[in-house]
């Protein structure tokens, strides 16, 4: 839920992508449900996550964005100064990122 709604923290914000449900978390799927013309009962529910659904590929990046295009040098995403793992988690955070400003 927080990497799909990362695009929405609020102005000068940052989501932190901690696995907890907090206040910047709801506050950021308020955004996202307003963002989509969602109901606004301040619930992340099945409405929700049909949207995010509807915005994700099969390998959980979105539609319009996938990971070739955020490494086209090197397939494994190993060699940098975070770990492979590390590196293509941030590039999904990324992609979310940048679709929230397509959509805007």
């Amino acid at each position: 839920m927080q990497i799909r709604v990362s695009g929405y923290p609020g102005l000068g914000g940052i989501l932190a992508i901690d696995g907890a449900f907090g206040l910047a978390t709801a506050a950021a799927v308020q955004r996202f449900k307003n963002a989509y013309n969602l109901d606004n009962n301040g619930v992340a529910g099945p409405a929700v996550f049909d949207k995010i659904y509807a915005l994700q590929n099969s390998d959980c990046t979105p539609v319009n964005f996938n990971y070739a295009e955020l490494n086209d040098c090197n397939s494994d995403w190993s060699g940098g100064a975070v770990s492979a793992a590390t590196a293509r988690a941030n590039a999904l955070v990324s992609m979310w990122e940048l679709q929230a400003m397509r959509h805007a």
